[in-house]
């Protein structure tokens, strides 16, 4: 059986030939295309068409339930009342916080320049910083108690 397709999760197989809208596979003519055609793909066994197709393992709802939790908290945006918005994922928030730790080491008026979530550069001081990294923790936490 040389065409091989998986289709939610079944392998179909066509062991002759396959047509569809614009195309015709047959074995003859096998190496006149580039794979998949429609989904179809040309494979010399059926271990081989196993191996490469291989379906994605099913996520209990709780696994899929914590996928979409991760997206969420990985497009966190928040925005300070000076209208700032900052990426608030939390990779974000550890940076701010590191942020927040050496501003106030370097003392009162300190300010650096932060990489807002629009790709522009604001300089900012501990203050709003510490703003965004709550507001950032606030929302995290409504995720993840949702």
């Amino acid at each position: 059986m040389p065409f091989y397709k998986r289709e939610n999760n079944e392998l179909h197989a066509a062991p002759l030939f396959v047509s569809g809208p614009g195309f015709e596979l047959t074995a003859e003519n096998k190496d006149q295309h580039s794979y998949p055609v429609e989904g179809w793909h040309w494979f010399d066994t059926l271990d081989e068409a196993m191996a490469a197709l291989k379906s994605e393992p099913e996520l209990t709802p709780r696994e899929l339930w914590k996928l979409e939790r991760d997206k969420a908290v990985a497009a966190i945006k928040v925005t300070t009342a000076a209208g700032n918005t900052f990426d608030g994922d939390e990779t974000s928030q550890a940076r701010m916080a590191r942020k927040i730790a050496v501003l106030q080491a370097t003392g009162p008026g300190a300010t650096a320049d932060w990489v807002l979530a629009d790709n522009s550069v604001a300089t900012l001081g501990a203050q709003e910083l510490q703003e965004a990294l709550a507001l950032a923790s606030a929302e995290q936490d409504r995720i993840w108690l949702a």
